[in-house]
């Protein structure tokens, strides 16, 4: 009877050491998965959350309740195709042309009039679309360039005018009665009271911030007269929704296009004082708006023109 009592005392007990095992195995399993749930969160929170590469030094960051961090317009701009934010040859070609011809910024098109995306997203709104078109392929690793380089970058984003998104969902354009509207160019327009429109501007925007990009300058925020009625448009409306989106270091500013060539009415010919006239009829503009000017004359003697007038502008050549 001794015997088979011990015998079973040393079956239980090896039973209990092997349930102690099992509880031990599991609780160490829980430990991994919940270690590796915490890594992954902790990725998720930093990418949305991430510091800029470079924060402008004319940024003031006032993002408040959604509105847009107001700067001190101090940009001379350089416009430049998308496709040149290579970081590569033609990003060193851009630099140099920048510092060269007296630019502290250079600015491209993050989404075009024709409602095609100038930089390699990875948004599948915008991969169903097909709306990539000559990108900046290595945008992220050309913001980085910049930064060393003490050139601040700018975006511009055409945010209603759009043959890309409002072609291929209908249901995100703007009507006109029971028809898709378009205008005398055959140009669509994004609808700013669908939910699925303002998304996509929304999700450009977060990605590109993502990536590094602190200051956006936006046109194509009014719709057309003939349909503008009721519609929620508006460089105020729309740059409060996409500015409530990202940090507070985010600067949305208002496009205002100008054209300046130095015509000269006296003399029938382009020459200084004729480019001086032009510049002198530039209005003053409010602290949220720059001017995107097109030229056809050397960029570097209209840079240098502007300065004695304008704070903050963008040049690119027609």
């Amino acid at each position: 009877m001794k015997k088979r009592t011990k015998k079973r005392r040393t079956t239980r007990e090896k039973q209990a050491q092997s349930q102690k095992r099992r509880k031990n195995i599991l609780i160490a399993f829980m430990c991994v998965i919940l270690i590796c749930v915490g890594y992954i969160g902790a990725d998720a929170f930093m990418i949305r959350h991430s510091n800029p590469i470079r924060q402008a030094e004319e940024v003031t960051q006032k993002n408040d309740s959604g509105k847009a961090a107001e700067a001190q317009i101090n940009y001379s701009s350089l416009g430049v195709p998308s496709a040149a934010l290579d970081n590569s040859l033609m990003l060193s070609s851009v630099i140099n042309e920048a510092q060269k011809k007296g630019f502290s910024s250079i600015s491209f098109e993050l989404k075009r009039e024709d409602g095609t995306i100038g930089y390699t997203s990875n948004l599948t709104t915008v991969d169903t679309f097909g709306a990539i078109s000559n990108p900046a392929k290595k945008l992220h690793d050309s913001l980085k360039t910049l930064s060393e380089k003490k050139i601040t970058p700018i975006a511009r984003i055409c945010c209603l005018k759009d043959n890309a998104a409002a072609k291929k969902s209908a249901d995100m354009a703007v009507y006109n009665g029971d028809k898709v509207y378009t205008d005398s160019d055959g140009n669509r327009y994004l609808n700013p009271d669908n939910a699925d429109a303002i998304k996509y501007l929304k999700d450009i925007v977060i990605e590109s911030y993502n990536l590094g990009i602190r200051i956006f300058v936006l046109s194509s925020t009014d719709l057309p007269k003939s349909v503008r009625d009721g519609h929620n448009d508006g460089f105020a409306a729309i740059s409060k929704q996409l500015a409530g989106e990202v940090g507070g270091d985010a600067v949305f500013l208002e496009a205002v296009n100008a054209t300046v060539n130095g015509w000269s009415e006296e003399y029938g010919e382009y020459n200084e004082e004729g480019l001086k006239s032009e510049i002198e009829k530039l209005d003053a503009l409010k602290s949220n708006q720059i001017y995107v000017i097109s030229t056809e004359k050397d960029l570097e003697e209209i840079n240098s023109a502007l300065k004695t007038r304008i704070s903050g502008y963008i040049i690119y050549e027609e």
